[in-house]
């Protein structure tokens, strides 16, 4: 990212990266869309632990809150 900022070309960011820093520019939005996937890993011995469930409910709330910033065109 730091590269691509200070001049040294292009690269592939997510918009909630890209999108604060005043120096990053998009190209192609209406030609290119990448979509990602976001996984949380999980020993399945550990996935029922109320620590677990308490953090894999907060990052999604977090990121449905925060959905222009993931997925502009969604917001």
């Amino acid at each position: 990212m730091q590269a691509t900022a200070s001049g040294a070309g292009l690269c592939v960011l997510p918009c909630f990266l890209a999108d604060p820093d005043p120096r990053l520019v998009r190209v192609l939005p209406a030609e290119v869309r990448i979509v990602r996937t976001f996984w949380m890993i999980v020993h399945s011995d550990l996935r029922d632990l109320a620590r677990i469930q308490v953090t894999r409910d907060f990052i999604a709330e977090e990121v449905a809150r925060a959905v222009d910033r993931f997925l502009p065109e969604a917001g």
